[in-house]
C-alpha cells in the first residue's frame, strides 16, 4: 500500500512496521518518521521531511525516489542509498550518522548537532549542489570525497576527517568561532592555485596552505 502524509507527523514506533509499503508521499510541511529500526526501499515523493530517529542501525534505499524534501537525522545510524541525481537535502539534527557507500548527490547539507555526522566510503563522492547558503556543525568522516557545487556558501563549524573536499563552485567557509568547534579543520584539500586560494572573511588576510601541495591531495590545514 501507500503511506501519504499531508500534514503533521506520521511516526513508526516499532521496527519495520510498514515492511510492504509500495510508496511514501510526504507533503511540504509534514513529516514521515522512522522511529524504530527499519529497512525501507519504498519510493518516496514530496517536499516534506523524512526523519530517522531509531537508535539502532537503519537502511534506506531511495535511489528510485523523486523525493525533493529533507532527510533529517535524529539519533540514528542510517545507511543511505539515494543515487547521484537526488534533489533532497540532508539535515543532521541529532546524533548518529548518515553513511554513504556509493556516489550520491543532495541539494544541501545543514545541521546544528555537534555529535551527528556524515560518512562517505572510500572512492565515493557526496556531491552538494547548494543554491542557497547553509551551515553544518557536525562531523565529516570517511575515505571518500565531498564535492561542493552550486553558488551558495556552505559554512562548516565542526570537524572533518574526510579524505578530500573539492570546492567546485560557491564558497566553503570554515568557522572556528562556533562554541565547542574543533580548532582548525584538518583534511585533504585540493586547490587549482595553491598560491592564490583567497582571503579570510573577517580580516581580509590572504589564506595559505601550511602543509601539503596544490597539485595532489595532501593533508592540508588552512590558516590565515
Amino acid at each position: 500500500g501507500t503511506a501519504e502524509v499531508l500534514s503533521g507527523t506520521l511516526r513508526t514506533a516499532v521496527a519495520n512496521v510498514f515492511p510492504s509499503l509500495s510508496s511514501i508521499r510526504v507533503a511540504a510541511g509534514s513529516v514521515f518518521e522512522f522511529g524504530g529500526n527499519a529497512t525501507s526501499s519504498a519510493p518516496v515523493s514530496g517536499d516534506g521531511t523524512l526523519r530517522f530517529s531509531g537508535l539502532g542501525k537503519m537502511a534506506y534505499d531511495g535511489s528510485g525516489s523523486a523525493f525533493a524534501g529533507t532527510y533529517q537525522l535524529y539519533a540514528a545510524n542510517v545507511d543511505m542509498d539515494i543515487g547521484a541525481a537526488s534533489r533532497a537535502s540532508l539535515d543532521v539534527a541529532g546524533g548518529g550518522a548518515f553513511s554513504f557507500a556509493d556516489n550520491a548527490a543532495v541539494g544541501s547539507v545543514s545541521g546544528t548537532a555537534l555529535l551527528g555526522g556524515i560518512r562517505v566510503a572510500a572512492d565515493k563522492t557526496l556531491t552538494v549542489n547548494d543554491g542557497a547558503d547553509a551551515s553544518y556543525a557536525g562531523r565529516l568522516d570517511g575515505e571518500g570525497t565531498l564535492a561542493k557545487n552550486g553558488p551558495g556558501t556552505l559554512t562548516m563549524t565542526g570537524s572533518s576527517d574526510l579524505r578530500e573536499i573539492d570546492v567546485n563552485a560557491g564558497t566553503l567557509a570554515l568557522d572556528r568561532s562556533f562554541p565547542f568547534a574543533v580548532k582548525g579543520l584538518v583534511g585533504y584539500w585540493r586547490f587549482e592555485d595553491g598560491d592564490n586560494i583567497g582571503k579570510d572573511m573577517l580580516g581580509g588576510h590572504d589564506l595559505s596552505t601550511v602543509v601539503g601541495s596544490s597539485s595532489s591531495p595532501m593533508p592540508t590545514q588552512v590558516a590565515d
